[in-house]
Parts: structure tokens; C-alpha cells; sequence
């Protein structure tokens, strides 16, 4: 077929064998899934029950994962050794045998002129991704296409069906009229009759042996069975239905080998005389010459009883729709993947494959063909993604088709932007290399280095403000979601009143007096947060500071030794390695990008978790003054609690506790609302308290939430960068390959 032969295609394996094995990966990807697609349309078409040795992937019963997990080795083996016949045997009725009848019977016909090694500075490669991925898809992913090749096989179908007396069996029986009449007739008491109650009864050999086995294959429920008529000799007629549908195959093999690429290389020799072309060219030629052939037929037989005003009508839209369909190819499909493959060329390849002291080659013709492929992928990862401005529109120019082109709304709502964008990628960065950077006076090398890596840093820049904001847009919905979901009741936010100035630092006061008959506890509130005055008669005892700032002292010691190590990670990574152990400037600048914006990412949500104090309950879940001295006179609990109900009757309280009380906070003398806790070591209750944490000397509460799990993630992701570029340097080091600079 290509005039290869085995030694040809070892020595190509051993030249390129990434290349050789995805080339053949992709080709039997290419070939499964359009085999797994002519299934499907041959399910539309057949009577529900004649593939029943096939899987429905339709099936919504049908779960590849969980078979893959549930069922033994030897039924996957099994299964894997019948999918390599069928396909084996496939491949030989449709590409060994015709070949081999093209060189019986046309001898100059092959091989193909498809050359992987020449001296030309376009790769084969893409243009062969190009005829895979988007020469084949546009032509039968239309929907008149697959109509034709639908009525295609219907129309088979239907002729072998009656040639071979099968049409019951491959298409079912004609739909019944009197179909609903049982159903019209049970208007009486009687109900109809059910199926037998006999589960194990053999099935009928006549209608239930493949609805037998279609049940076994499909355990949790038959997806659609129909019975049909067993004529004389069934299994002789199947057999010659089989060897009809071989040589169909056959048949149809043969014309799609040679007639595209005849037709292509008739058309093509009338500009490029007798040198030979690249059998990729020729094939999509043929097929597009072949399917607008078809389509000009078809269309003009539409058009011929309308009259001549209608075609001429229409033959002026026609010719309107195309012009503008040739301008936005132009655009979309031309200046778009131009610029997305070269800009794909000075961000990855270059910088990968050229080393610094070569000059890099572009091949326009290279840079489109892949930026076709680019293209493609971007829109269908746009498309699965979150909508945004750029979905919108391509969904939109879906929607309208080619018929209702709108020229307009495509240049200015997607032409233009992202043509301007790609500008912007591709002339800022040189601009900067090009122009900036020598007039700062920097040395050769170093405006080479620059001009050459200029784009894969800006890449990663963007990117990485980009994974910034989007994760900042993401925590700032969760904590929003958060107090939404806890404190929002109806269209009122409650539990949560933010208090300005020293208001919040005044809490509580404990006054102790001491009688001779028994002790009396006061409450005041005006004294400063964790002062205590005992009073014993004429004699009042004010504790010292001392004990006080000894435990605040104590407090901020884990703190004082996460800072000590953050500082001493600074050096370590900054001085150390980058500016001593690194002598790559690239290597340096990169480095010292990401991590300082980590480092700033940890140490502003580390100072915000410290720093932000808890929020406590609001005024209106204080008891007033009536009750809280009614309160207080009370010995009994159930009066206390009587009194308390009272005061949270107008109060969103839905948490009680385990006895079914109030819950209420003796030391700050307020109704604790939801979630809210007393801490012991701020003394002090704190809405949505989720606890003291020693290493912040905070409690994490409402106030601080969001800001703790922000301390969090962005310390983990400081500890992961520094390890992963590190790492390297550290065992270079143990190895006394390195030694670093003091």
C-alpha cells in the first residue's frame, strides 16, 4: 500500500519510535472509534435484538468501569482476544483483500506516495493530524452525511431483507394499526392478562433465544428486544447474509481506495503537471470534490420542481452565504491558527528543541497546520468549560450554522478579539526582547537569553496570576457560601455585628464579695477585659500583671519559632541556593518569581489569621438589665431558664443543648448564639468557634476562617516549591557534588 517494507518499517521504529508508535496508536484510535459509530448507526437502522452480541454503549445499565473492576482476568482476556479477531478480521476484508484486487487490477494504482523522510520543511505529520482530525470529522460529522450513509444501509437492509427473505428478522415487523386495541378493550373489571408467573420456562426457540442471551448479557434488564418471523433454513439464510455483507464491504472498501484519490489526482495534475503529491492531499481533494458532487446533485434535484425564479433566488443566497463563509474561514480558519501555531512555536517547541546558541526556523505552513489541531482543542475545552464571554459566542455561531451566517457579530464579537489577543502575545514579549532590553545596555548573551525565553516566562506568569485569581474568586465564594449557609436567615445576616474602637476589648469584670454569711458574685462591665477586683469587706486585693503578661508572653512563643523559620527559609532559599548555588540567571529569576509570590501569599494570611480578632456575639443576645439582675437573684434553674426563653424568644436560635436549654454564657453573661463557643484561653465567646490554635495565638472563628484555611493551603504550597526545587540541589550537595557558598 505504501511500498514499505518490514525492514523499512524497523529501521523507521528504530529512527523514531515515539513517533512510529503514536502514528499507529492514533490510526487505531481513529479506526475503533468510527467503528464503535457505525454501530450505533446500524442500531438506528436494525430491529432491536439482531446486534445482540454487541454492547449497547446507549445502555444506560451499561458500565465499562464497573465490569472492569467486578469481572475475572480471563473474561477481560477473553473479551480482548475476540475484539482482536473481529477487528483482525475486519481489517483484512477491508484494506488486505482490496489492495490486493487494486494490484491485480490496476497495477500503476499503488503504492501511495505518503513520504514520512524528505527534504521539504513541512512535516508529513501534521498534515496527517490534519486529514485525521479535521478533514474527516468535517465531513462526517454533517448531518446530511450521515443521513446518506444511514439511507444507505437502510436501503441495503431492505434488499437483502427481501432477497434472502430476512426483512422480519433484520427490521422487525410492520407497526400493527390494531396495536392499541387491547388497550382500547380495557375499559371492562377484567384486567388483562399478565405474563406467566413460570420464571424458569425455556424461551420459544422461534423468538426467545436471542432475547435469552441478550438477558444474560444484560443482567440488569433487557434494553429492547422485538420478536420477528423465522423463515425455512434460517441458519443457511444467515450465512449468505454474512457473505452479502462481505462482499458489501468489499465492495465499498474498494470504491472508497481508489475513487477519492483517483479523483484527486486528476484534479490536482492539472497545476502540478506529473510530480508526485502527497497522497494526503490527493485523498481530501477526492473527498471534498466526491461530497460536493453529491450535495450539488441532491440539492439541484430539490430545487428543480420550484421553478426558475426559485433557483436563481437561491442560487444568490447561496452565492452570499459562500462569500461570507470564505471570509470568515479566512479569519477563523486561517489568521487564527497562524497565529496560535506560531505563538505555540515561541512558547513550547523552541525553547525545548533549539538550544541558545542556534537560530530557530519557522515554517509557516508547519505553524498553521498545528495551530488548526490547537484551534480545535481549545474550542471543544471552551466548550466543557464554565461559561464565559468566548463560549458564548462560539455556541452562538453554532447555533446559527452556516446558513445564517452573521459576518458581523463573528468579526467583531470573536474575530477581533482574540486576533488582537494573540498580536498581544506575540508582539509585547518581542517588543520587550527586541527593544527595551538593549537599551538598558545588557550584553549579548544576555539579550539573546531573553529573546528566547522571554515567552515561556510571560506564559507562566499569566498563568500563574491567573490560578491566583481564580483560586482567590473560589475561597472568596466558599467563605462566602459559608456565612451564608450558617448565618443568613431569610434576607437577615445575625450573630455577627463587627465593633469598632476599644468597645470590644471591655467584656466583663468579676467582683467577689466576701460577708461573713456567704459569697455574692457581681457582674460589672466596667472594667477593661481581664481585670478582677476582689472585694472582702473594707479590703480590696487587685491581682498584678505579672502571671498575666507571663501567659501572653508564653502565648507567642510558637508563633515567635514559625516566624524563626520562615526567616530562616528566606536565607536558606534566597541567598543560599538562588543567589550562591544557582549560576543560571533564568533558572534564578524564575525561582525567585514564584517563590516570593508564595512567601507574600503565606505571610499576608498568617498575619491576617493572627492579627484579625474573633468576633463575639452582638448587644441584642444580652440579657437587659431587668432580666439579667432577675437572673441573677434566681437560685432555681428552671426560673433561670424561663427567664432566658424569654429573652431569645425574638432571637434566631435553632441550637440548644442536650438537656433542651438556653445556652448561656455565665462569664460574658450573653445567649450564645449558634455554633458559638467560650474560649477559655481568650476569654471571650467567639462566634463560629472552631477552636484555639496555639500556632496563631487566635481563636479560628467567623472573623478569621477564611483567612486560616488561605494560611493553610498557601503553606503547603511554599513547603511543596521549595522541596520540589530544591531537591535536586540537596542530594547534588550529600553527594559532595556541589558545595554551597558562605
Amino acid at each position: 500500500m505504501f511500498d514499505a517494507s518490514l525492514k523499512d518499517r524497523e529501521l523507521s521504529f528504530k529512527s523514531a519510535p515515539g513517533t512510529t508508535m503514536f502514528l499507529h496508536w492514533l490510526v487505531g484510535m481513529v479506526y475503533v472509534f468510527y467503528f464503535a459509530s457505525f454501530i450505533l448507526l446500524l442500531r438506528e437502522v436494525l430491529r432491536p435484538g439482531v446486534l445482540w452480541f454487541l454492547r449497547n454503549l446507549n445502555d444506560p445499565d451499561f458500565n465499562p468501569v464497573q465490569e472492569m473492576i467486578h469481572l475475572p482476568i480471563y473474561r477481560h482476556l477473553r473479551r480482548f482476544i475476540l475484539s482482536v479477531v473481529v477487528f483482525g478480521s475486519i481489517v483484512l476484508l477491508m484494506l488486505w483483500l482490496p489492495i490486493r484486487l487494486i494490484k491485480l487490477l490496476l497495477p500503476s494504482f499503488l503504492p501511495y506516495n505518503v513520504m514520512l523522510y524528505s527534504d521539504a520543511p513541512v512535516s508529513e505529520l501534521s498534515l496527517e493530524l490534519l486529514l485525521l482530525q479535521v478533514v474527516l470529522p468535517a465531513l462526517l460529522e454533517q448531518g446530511h452525511t450521515r443521513q446518506w450513509l444511514k439511507g444507505l444501509v437502510r436501503a441495503w437492509t431492505v434488499s437483502a431483507g427481501y432477497l434472502l427473505d430476512l426483512h422480519s428478522y433484520l427490521l422487525g415487523e410492520p407497526e400493527d394499526n390494531d396495536a392499541n386495541q387491547p388497550v382500547n378493550n380495557n375499559n371492562n373489571n377484567n384486567p388483562p392478562p399478565g405474563p406467566p408467573n413460570n420464571n424458569n420456562q425455556a424461551p420459544v426457540v422461534g423468538e426467545g433465544l436471542h432475547a435469552a442471551h441478550q438477558a444474560i448479557l444484560q443482567q440488569g434488564g433487557p434494553v429492547g428486544f422485538q420478536p420477528y418471523h423465522r423463515p425455512l433454513r434460517f441458519p443457511f439464510r444467515i450465512v449468505l447474509l454474512i457473505a452479502f455483507m462481505c462482499i458489501t464491504l468489499l465492495v465499498a472498501s474498494l470504491v472508497c481506495l481508489t475513487l477519492p484519490v483517483f479523483a484527486g489526482r486528476w484534479l490536482m495534475s492539472f497545476w502540478t503537471g506529473n510530480s508526485k503529491i502527497h497522497e494526503l492531499y490527493t485523498a481530501a481533494c477526492g473527498l471534498y470534490v466526491c461530497w460536493l458532487s453529491i450535495r450539488g446533485v441532491t440539492v439541484m434535484l430539490a430545487w428543480m420542481p420550484q421553478g426558475r425564479t426559485v433557483i436563481l433566488h437561491k442560487v444568490q443566497e447561496w452565492t452570499l452565504m459562500i462569500l461570507k463563509t470564505l471570509v470568515v474561514a479566512l479569519l477563523v480558519a486561517g489568521v487564527i491558527p497562524l497565529l496560535l501555531g506560531l505563538l505555540f512555536e515561541l512558547v513550547i517547541v523552541a525553547p525545548l528543541r533549539v538550544p541558545l546558541d542556534q537560530t530557530p526556523l519557522f515554517y509557516p505552513w508547519q505553524d498553521w497546520a498545528l495551530g488548526v489541531l490547537h484551534a480545535k482543542i481549545i474550542a471543544a475545552i471552551t466548550l466543557m468549560g464554565p461559561q464565559w464571554w468566548l463560549k458564548t459566542v462560539i455556541e452562538q455561531v453554532y447555533a446559527n450554522g452556516i446558513r445564517n451566517i452573521d459576518l458581523q457579530f463573528i468579526i467583531r464579537k470573536l474575530a477581533a478579539p482574540v486576533i488582537s489577543v494573540l498580536l498581544l502575545s506575540l508582539c509585547v514579549p518581542y517588543v520587550i526582547a527586541a527593544g527595551v532590553v538593549p537599551a538598558v545596555g545588557v550584553t549579548p548573551e544576555m539579550e539573546i537569553l531573553m529573546q528566547r525565553r522571554i515567552y515561556p516566562f510571560l506564559l507562566m506568569v499569566v498563568s500563574l496570576i491567573g490560578i491566583l485569581s481564580f483560586q482567590i474568586r473560589q475561597f472568596k465564594r466558599l467563605y462566602e457560601h459559608i456565612k451564608n449557609d450558617k448565618y443568613l436567615v431569610g434576607q437577615r445576616l445575625v450573630n455577627y455585628e463587627r465593633k469598632t474602637g476599644r468597645a470590644s476589648q471591655f467584656i466583663s469584670l468579676i467582683q467577689w464579695q466576701i460577708n461573713p454569711v456567704s459569697p455574692v458574685l457581681c457582674w460589672s462591665r466596667d472594667v477593661p477585659h481581664g481585670h478582677a477586683l476582689f472585694l472582702s469587706g473594707k479590703r480590696k486585693m487587685a491581682p498584678t500583671h505579672v502571671l498575666r503578661c507571663c501567659q501572653r508572653g508564653l502565648a507567642w512563643i510558637p508563633v515567635i519559632f514559625i516566624a524563626l523559620v520562615v526567616c530562616w527559609s528566606y536565607y536558606a532559599y534566597v541567598v543560599q541556593l538562588c543567589l550562591f548555588t544557582i549560576l543560571n540567571i533564568g533558572e534564578q529569576i524564575v525561582y525567585l518569581i514564584f517563590f516570593h509570590l508564595s512567601f507574600i501569599m503565606f505571610v499576608w494570611s498568617y498575619w491576617k489569621t493572627i492579627f484579625t480578632k474573633p468576633a463575639n456575639p452582638s448587644k441584642e443576645f444580652c440579657l437587659p438589665k431587668v432580666e439579667k439582675e432577675r437572673y441573677e437573684k434566681e437560685e432555681r434553674p428552671e426560673s433561670q431558664q424561663e427567664i432566658l426563653w424569654r429573652a431569645a424568644s425574638a432571637l434566631p436560635l435553632y441550637t440548644r443543648t442536650g438537656a433542651g436549654a438556653i445556652r448561656y454564657c455565665d462569664r460574658c453573661q450573653v445567649i450564645k448564639p449558634d455554633r458559638c463557643h467560650h474560649c477559655s484561653a481568650c476569654d471571650m465567646c467567639v462566634l463560629k468557634m472552631d477552636h484555639h490554635c496555639p500556632w496563631v495565638n487566635n481563636c479560628v472563628g467567623f472573623s478569621n476562617y477564611k483567612f486560616f484555611i488561605l494560611f493553610l493551603a498557601y503553606s503547603l504550597v511554599y513547603c511543596l516549591f521549595i522541596a520540589a526545587t530544591v531537591l535536586q540541589y540537596f542530594i547534588k550537595f550529600w553527594t559532595v557534588s556541589i558545595h554551597l557558598h558562605v
